[in-house]
């Protein structure tokens, strides 16, 4: 079972051999999943050259890509990210968003919400298109990562309406962003009355379990 936490740049103590993948029958045939020459000619193939690939690119490689080709929704999650951080695969931010969204048939808006904050990360315009494509989101942290995309773009006003709406919709995350942008500092520190409760509440929340959709971000 693949991890919870994808933390794309640790090593994964797996198998060297994806069995029964896809890519058995399309690089070198048979049916023994792929192997350390086929991997680092598929990594050749990304535009990573032979000398530079790590083990630990091979493992990810051999590990994630096999299981998302089948339609496995964490691995095509795990798979999108990977493209989007550039660490084990050249950064390409198309390949990224087709594998999210491939996740997202299965996971629906979790998978939506890595996209959105990708996408925000790069200040990417496509952050904007992407979250006009539903009238209403039922995740809140969907909310929380466009209302600070807008924030970023000076609108304040507009930014912390889509903070409220992702703190209603349950993202404690949200609710803190929308307190603490009301004011400038030093004016914050007036917040803190409101926003140290919630901050305290996230952490405890987040150490039971990170991935609670009330404190993603």
């Amino acid at each position: 079972m693949l991890r919870r936490n994808l933390d794309l740049g640790s090593p994964f103590k797996v198998s060297r051999r994806a069995r029964g993948g896809p890519f058995s029958g399309v690089v070198g045939g048979g049916g023994g999943g792929i192997g350390f020459q086929q991997t680092k000619g598929i990594l050749k193939m990304e535009g990573i050259m032979e000398e530079d690939i790590t083990e630990e690119q091979q493992r990810w490689f051999e590990y994630f890509m096999p299981r998302a080709e089948r339609g496995d929704a964490q691995a095509q999650l795990a798979v999108g990210i990977g493209y989007a951080n550039g660490k084990m695969v050249p950064k390409d931010l198309q390949k990224a968003e087709l594998w999210l969204r491939l996740a997202a048939n299965k996971m629906g808006e979790r998978a939506v919400f890595h996209l959105m904050k990708i996408l925000s990360r790069e200040q990417s315009p496509r952050t904007k298109e992407v979250f006009e494509e539903k009238a209403e989101w039922n995740l809140g942290a969907i909310y929380l990562i466009y209302g600070r995309f807008v924030l970023r773009s000076s609108d304040t006003q507009l930014g912390r309406l889509y903070l409220k709406k992702g703190w209603d919709k349950g993202s404690i995350i949200a609710g803190i962003s929308f307190f603490a942008s009301k004011y400038r500092k030093p004016w914050k520190i007036v917040t803190l009355p409101i926003v140290l409760p919630l901050i305290v509440k996230a952490a405890i929340i987040k150490v039971r379990n990170k991935d609670d959709p009330r404190v993603l971000e």
